[in-house]
């Protein structure tokens, strides 16, 4: 019975009490008089019993209606206030979806020049290897944005209801156990270091560049070990068991790398987020401030 009401029925009912008449009831709320007599009278067909005695255009409350009264005002209350503390957490959280490598390098610099700017925003970040769910996530309200490597044509308008604004570059490096014989290279072919070993990273939106890239070169890699944790993958390069391609975002401080000469090197970093309904206030403000603060760096192309 309760899940059939309507709260706008049980606002018109308390409104038409407090009031005493149909016609002020309708011009408290700003609604025509049928509407207000239509809620009260199918309200009482789902309680089944009166709710007024009607002399005129007065209205007195029946007993069953005097009972209502009071619960129905507090279940108002009630609605308000959890609609004001949403309404409260909507304006001073944000959550943030997050691949590993910007997590480690990307957001740590934003996210405390942002908190000593806006101390009222707690920003959390959800991290996530398999980001092609982000969107499901932007969709079903778990995130209020995401940041993820994108292609360049999903920038723009061309993700249906998802809006993607690219913040900048991060190039694909090849990195390089210690003593390599391409260390003091500024660049490589990547063809040079075929029938060299590799590892691997198998998580989803991270592996296909090998496999891209050394296809484009015209050759197979060796792979001899595959991991889904970037950090495992340095540490596998740094023990010297093989060769590893990555984002320069993920390579760990003081690790060898050079840049691959291929036009197929490059990742675009991407932000995401609902155009309908849009986030709350403090997911633009933050998305806003992480525009900004990564400009400087789009400019010289390269985010680092």
């Amino acid at each position: 019975m309760l899940a059939a009401m309507e709260v706008h029925q049980m606002q018109y009912f308390v409104a038409a009490c407090r009031s005493g008449s149909i016609s002020r009831a309708a011009a408290a709320l700003h609604v025509t008089q049928p509407a207000v007599s239509q809620q009260i009278r199918k309200l009482e067909r789902e309680l089944r019993t009166e709710l007024f005695v009607r002399r005129g255009h007065a209205l007195r409350l029946t007993r069953a209606g005097a009972r209502l009264l009071p619960c129905a005002e507090r279940a108002l209350d009630a609605i308000s206030q959890g609609l004001s503390e949403v309404r409260e957490i909507s304006e001073r959280t944000v959550t943030v979806g997050s691949p590993h490598s910007f997590e480690t390098v990307l957001l740590p610099r934003i996210l405390r020049a942002f908190a000593s700017e806006h101390p009222e925003i707690e920003v959390t970040v959800r991290e996530n290897h398999e980001t092609e769910g982000f969107e499901d996530l932007l969709r079903q309200g778990e995130l209020d944005l995401a940041l993820k490597a994108v292609r360049s044509g999903e920038a723009g308008n061309n993700v249906g209801d998802i809006e993607v604004r690219i913040l900048g570059e991060d190039p694909i490096v090849l990195v390089l156990p210690p003593g390599h014989r391409l260390a003091d290279r500024q660049s490589v072919a990547l063809r040079e270091v075929a029938g060299e070993p590799f590892i691997a990273l198998n998580a989803s939106g991270t592996v296909r560049y090998l496999p891209l890239l050394c296809g484009e070169a015209s050759f197979r890699p060796e792979i001899v070990f595959e991991t889904s944790h970037s950090d495992v993958l340095m540490e596998m390069v740094r023990a010297g068991r093989g060769l590893a391609v990555s984002p320069m975002m993920a390579v760990t401080p003081g690790m060898s790398w050079v840049t691959i000469d291929s036009p197929q090197a490059i990742r675009q970093v991407g932000l995401l987020w609902c155009r309908d309904p849009l986030p709350p206030r403090a997911a633009l403000a933050f998305a806003d401030y992480l525009i900004e603060a990564t400009s400087a760096s789009s400019a010289a192309r390269h985010i680092t």
